[in-house]
């Protein structure tokens, strides 16, 4: 304990403990006197100050101690999503919704944060591809979602480890039928043809849209999303893809998808054959070239 004079003739007794973190803090009274009964004072009040303190970040604690011991996988999922869905395209957001539903069809409203360990996880996992017979891409984002939550939770401070690195799950040796099936996906040149070809019968939109797509590489969401601005001769800028879930035009995957292309003679033909949608009227450069109908 030390002594600091005020200006006013009074006395500041001041005294140093370390809190509950391992932070130094300091308390301090202020006393009228400076004589040995004053100081026995002050150091009662000081240490009563202290061990009250103390005490507060002890129940402070204490009852962070006991909210995190009783929050549910639920609500923190609840609490990431809420946050996550300000972060990504509407698209994305959809698509880890549909796994957030899928997780909490497995895990019960009242299961514990702290229950969701690694076995906990793996026993679903194993269970929805060995026996059920889900996709391992599947696993795979479901995995990620639960792995996305429980990072979350330990930003909280809600867990101290993330469970999820525990969790391994041995891809199955594929049979013979299902590598003749996984072949099966794509298709020769001559197959393509026959697939365009016979479109052109049932829809010839779809049909140019197909033959323009295999020409270029794009992917369907970046075709849909091509305006008149984004080609200049015969250079294709491609600076979008198409959200189908907030019906508009956004950006790329990442960075790199952003690109230009140099587009064959072919695919300029299939701009200009491609059905007009919009009247003579209202074309502008901001017209999305391969669309199906006009929005009312």
């Amino acid at each position: 304990m030390w002594v600091e004079d005020l200006a006013n003739g009074k006395y500041k007794y001041c005294e140093r403990y370390t809190d509950t973190k391992g932070k130094i803090r300091k308390v301090s009274v202020t006393l009228d006197k400076n004589s040995s009964r004053a100081q026995n004072e002050a150091s009662r009040l000081l240490y009563n100050k202290i061990d009250a303190k103390l005490e507060k970040e002890k129940q402070k604690i204490e009852d962070e101690q006991n909210k995190i011991a009783s929050i549910t996988f639920w609500e923190v999922q609840d609490e990431y999503f809420s946050i996550y869905e300000e972060t990504v395209k509407a698209k994305t957001a959809s698509l880890r919704d549909t796994a957030k539903k899928k997780i909490r069809s497995l895990v019960s409203e009242e299961t514990l944060l702290s229950d969701v360990n690694s076995v906990f996880i793996l026993e679903i996992l194993e269970k929805l591809y060995y026996k059920e017979n889900y996709s391992y891409s599947y696993i795979k984002t479901l995995k990620a979602s639960f792995n996305m939550v429980l990072d979350y939770a330990i930003s909280k401070e809600y867990l101290a480890v993330n469970p999820i690195s525990n969790v391994k799950i041995k891809k199955k040796v594929l049979t013979l039928e299902q590598r003749e099936k996984k072949k099966e996906k794509y298709l020769e040149r001559s197959e393509l043809k026959q697939v365009i070809k016979d479109m052109a019968v049932i829809d010839k939109s779809t049909s140019l849209l197909i033959e323009f797509m295999s020409l270029t590489g794009l992917r369907f969401g970046e075709c849909v999303a091509i305006q008149i601005k984004n080609i200049e001769n015969n250079v294709l800028h491609i600076n979008g893809t198409w959200d189908s879930v907030s019906n508009s035009k956004t950006t790329t995957k990442n960075i790199y998808s952003d690109r230009k292309i140099t587009l064959p003679k072919r695919c300029l033909q299939i701009i200009e054959e491609y059905p007009l949608k919009y009247p003579k009227d209202k074309i502008s450069k901001d017209n999305y070239i391969f669309i199906t109908r006009i929005a009312s």
